[in-house]
């Protein structure tokens, strides 16, 4: 009984030697369990295949439980320890900068997936690939061209100028949806579809669920700041995860229902993101053209 008092006061305050064996043991328990089940051992070695899933089970659940009781102490030294370099520790005070490196790496992926698919397009002569790769092309000018003019803590003069960028990018949103027609017209007549092969598709779903409640959340985070350069990244990403939604419904619709009727859910769902995301633009645009009138009245009263 004491041992087992021992060991739950342990629970409560994991430290040790004894925390790396349990992962250590949860490793190679787990690799057991998963090796079991791909030879699907028969006789004697089933038996020892049932006892490798009750110790991955039971191990498993043990670590969870240890890094849980850890995880504060973790993120504390995991802070501590990022806050000594100096583009971390802005990384996590700075929202703003956050933002905007975030935005490099999406535009420098953003520019892979639009020579990717001209490449095909071209070589293949495709319509589908075309118009994927305009969509993307037009996706990394919009990115490409807040980060050429982003400057941190902007004076006057360069608040204007970001002002008016994020107010063509919301010209370039209005003008988007004649790009996502050619995909949708495509879909819609079952000539392509985006595809994701065997499990990758529950990997896609997760991706773009997270992608979207993501692009949500911090589109009503961006507004609460003055900075349009930050405001206009976090509109083309709402922009974008849109589109991911509907990429995502027409992959569900031909791994879960080939062959289907689906047109008219796909035309929806395109009809609906286009009207969106051009109504995001006109909102952009509109923002914009008061920003800049209020800027002019106060040079003006200056």
């Amino acid at each position: 009984m004491s041992c087992l008092k021992k060991f739950v006061r342990w629970l409560k305050n994991p430290r040790g030697h004894a925390v790396w064996i349990t992962y250590l043991l949860t490793a190679l328990f787990v690799a057991a369990a998963l090796a079991a089940v791909i030879i699907m051992p028969e006789g004697v070695w089933a038996a020892a295949a049932y006892a490798a899933y009750c110790l991955a089970g039971v191990s498993l659940t043990l670590s969870v439980v240890i890094t849980v009781r850890l995880a504060p102490t973790l993120k504390q030294r995991t802070v501590s320890l990022l806050k000594r370099n100096k583009v971390a520790a802005r990384m996590m005070e700075q929202y703003d900068f956050r933002t905007i490196c975030f935005a490099l790496l999406s535009f420098t992926v953003t520019i892979a997936y639009a020579e990717y698919n001209g490449v095909i397009g071209i070589t293949r002569l495709s319509v589908w690939y075309g118009a994927l790769a305009v969509y993307y092309i037009l996706l990394a000018l919009m990115r490409g061209g807040v980060l050429s003019g982003y400057r941190p803590k902007a004076a006057k003069r360069l608040k204007e100028k970001e002002i008016v960028v994020y107010g063509r990018c919301g010209a370039a949103l209005v003008f988007m949806p004649l790009c996502l027609s050619v995909v949708i017209a495509r879909m819609v007549s079952g000539y392509n579809s985006f595809e994701h092969p065997g499990m990758m598709i529950y990997a896609a779903a997760l991706y773009a669920f997270c992608k979207i409640i993501a692009a949500v959340v911090h589109m009503f985070k961006a507004r609460k700041t003055d900075d349009f350069g930050v405001r206009a990244i976090r509109s083309v990403n709402l922009a974008d995860a849109m589109v991911s939604i509907l990429a995502l419904q027409t992959a569900m619709f031909a791994e879960f229902s080939p062959g289907g009727d689906n047109a008219l859910f796909n035309a929806a769902t395109g009809f609906g993101v286009c009207v969106l995301t051009a109504a995001l633009g006109v909102f952009m645009i509109i923002v914009a053209r008061k920003e800049k009138r209020k800027l002019t009245e106060e040079e003006n009263n200056v």
